[in-house]
């Protein structure tokens, strides 16, 4: 089984074990750009059933010491992780509600969502419930700040709209991969719109295409 992350400073030649040992999977790390000691990691957890070590951890000491940050439920861990470039105070998160069994799985249910923080993790706004979303359950989602836009994110996200299914509808986007549509989320706002890509301008004042650019 696997026991946790592990730190080199010394280019790779060894390694030290620094904690987080009973999450099992973990999808993603971000380190702050401006102090090396500011870790965040996005943890799954097990895929084979409840439990408690799963979401969003933050160390400030260089992995010495973690703290979890955010947590949607036992049945959903933190399956992807954003840094925007401009802040990295600003953190977007997605929570995958998935379960892996020896017989069968399944991918989406309704603690699979999407989060935001202003203030390095100390605090988070839930964004999955924004207008424009999608309103059946999402299952696995994916999160990117924009380097070369400060107001703009992106998502990629499976719903489950065809009953239980995964469904790509009229006007989705072809992102390479089976069943997934790309939804873009910008001006760090609140609402989303039509089609499946998206801008959020105006701090969410408003929503606008954005075939324009």
């Amino acid at each position: 089984n696997a026991d946790g992350m592990y730190r080199s400073t010394d280019s790779g030649n060894t390694w030290k074990n620094i904690g987080l040992c009973d999450t099992r999977h973990i999808a993603r790390i971000r380190i702050h750009p401006n102090d090396y000691n500011i870790v965040y990691v996005a943890v799954p957890g097990h895929f084979e059933g409840p439990h408690t070590e799963r979401g969003v951890f933050r160390s400030k000491d260089g992995g010495e010491n973690w703290e979890r940050v955010l947590f949607r439920s036992e049945q959903a861990g933190a399956i992807d992780l954003s840094m925007d470039p401009n802040n990295p105070r600003i953190l977007y998160a997605s929570m995958w509600d998935f379960r892996r069994h020896f017989w069968n799985s399944y991918n989406g249910g309704p603690d699979s969502s999407i989060y935001k923080s202003e203030d390095g993790g100390d605090t988070w706004i839930e964004l999955t419930k924004n207008p424009g979303l999608p309103k059946c359950d999402l299952g696995r989602v994916g999160v990117a700040a924009s380097p070369a836009k400060a107001d703009r994110v992106y998502a990629l996200i499976q719903d489950t709209e065809g009953g239980g299914g995964i469904e790509i509808k009229p006007g989705a986007v072809n992102t390479g991969l089976p069943n997934t549509p790309e939804w873009d989320y910008s001006e760090m706002g609140e609402t989303w719109s039509d089609p499946r890509i998206f801008r959020l301008p105006n701090n969410g004042a408003g929503d606008t295409n954005i075939d324009d650019d």
